[in-house]
């Protein structure tokens, strides 16, 4: 199961296709046309998405790639129903414990890479309102000024515009619940204290076999934290690994003949080829 949006695996999904997998890569909700009919929005929600999913495909169980947001879903998938889970390849983002304990600890030098995140999130109108002026420039810009050279073609950027101009909207709501949960473990009516956790319990740490690949160049997301991920606090796993590479925050795109060989060996690896 490849989670964000369908035109983020155009190259993954005929390649495993062909060596006989059965790839599903669904929208998100809030993303293309899966416009959501509830307002309703959280990340055990999301999972509940995707199980229903999967229980409509008749799968008990898959194998769960995401990047980006695609990567929060499918943590959540892997530890509310790691019975459902037969391994997790996260690209691009680290376990979010991991991720909201280094940006809160680091504060106020990691804003660079998470003040368009708070800004999303806390200021949602503005937010649009920026993005969408002239023909989605800033969005463009954000986007493509964050890639390496060449990595997304006149075409996709076309498509994205469309894609943006469809759901910009419910794609923010999901910066305002993430914004929230950043900041909830400096709230001081937070019972569970400084580092609230991602449900309420102490750090969950992901109890199946994680593939954690990180971009070197990330303008977003600290390559520092590979090796903070999979540590047992946060991957419990013995067969789990980080790897750095030489890109940015768009991996499945600027290198995905070495996320599939990643994979695929870390398929092999954890035996569920």
């Amino acid at each position: 199961m490849c989670l964000l949006d369908l035109n983020r695996w155009k190259e993954y999904i005929p390649y495993f296709a062909n060596k006989g997998y059965r790839v599903i890569a669904p929208d998100l909700r809030g993303f293309n046309d899966s416009i959501p009919t509830s307002p309703r929005m959280s990340f055990e929600v999301l999972v509940e998405d995707m199980v229903g999913l999967l229980k409509k495909e008749n799968r008990q169980e898959v194998i769960v790639v995401g990047h980006d947001w695609g990567t929060v879903v499918g943590l959540g998938l892997s530890i509310l129903q790691p019975e459902m889970t037969k391994g997790f390849v996260s690209i691009n983002v680290p376990h979010l414990e991991l991720y909201r304990r280094h940006n809160l600890l680091g504060l106020p030098f990691t804003l660079r890479k998470t003040w368009y995140f708070l800004f999303f999130g806390l200021l949602t109108s503005v937010a649009h309102e920026a993005l969408s002026a002239r023909q989605w420039q800033w969005a463009t810009w954000f986007l493509f000024g964050s890639a390496n050279p060449k990595t997304f073609s006149k075409q996709e950027l076309q498509a994205h515009k469309v894609f943006w101009s469809k759901s910009m909207g419910s794609m923010l709501r999901w910066y305002q619940m993430g914004a929230m949960w950043f900041l909830r473990g400096i709230l001081p009516w937070q019972s569970n204290g400084f580092l609230a956790s991602f449900w309420n319990d102490g750090v969950s740490p992901v109890v199946v076999p994680t593939l954690l690949l990180l971009g070197s160049h990330d303008i977003y997301v600290d390559p520092k934290m590979a090796g903070l991920s999979i540590s047992r606090e946060y991957t419990a796993h013995p067969v789990s690994r980080g790897v750095v590479m030489d890109a940015t925050h768009w991996l499945p795109q600027e290198v995905p003949h070495l996320c599939i060989r990643e994979m695929e060996r870390f398929f092999e690896d954890a035996g569920i080829v």
